[in-house]
């Protein structure tokens, strides 16, 4: 480790430049293209909370995720509670949202989840 920064693996770094072009792209307005969407994990009865990093190389005392039920993850069995990675981009429509890992396809929130401009 050099200058405090933890060593990252090949998947990290590729995971990175995803996500750098991804932020991009949203910086310029754009969407993810509907067959991205289409293949994305359905996120039901959500809502962004903060919480503590799990993982020791991180140096955020807090980060934002999203909380809610997922179905078509690869990772976890359908109607799952589950919470994401490091929430990235939220759509103003909050139709989806990119996290550190994966892009999730946005259902209804949690009926307690606090409504923004209204």
């Amino acid at each position: 480790m050099e200058f405090g920064i933890p060593q990252m693996s090949a998947d990290d770094i590729d995971a990175t430049g995803q996500l750098k072009l991804d932020f991009e792209s949203y910086l310029k307005g754009e969407e993810p293209p509907p067959s991205e969407l289409v293949c994305a994990p359905l996120l039901e009865s959500w809502r962004a909370t903060l919480v503590k990093p799990k993982l020791e190389r991180s140096t955020l005392p807090i980060i934002f995720v999203l909380v809610g039920y997922a179905t078509g993850h690869p990772l976890y069995t359908n109607a799952r509670a589950i919470h994401t990675s490091q929430l990235i981009w939220l759509d103003r429509n909050r139709k989806w949202a990119r996290t550190w890992n994966r892009l999730y396809r946005l259902g209804d929130p949690a009926e307690d989840a606090p409504v923004v401009g209204t």
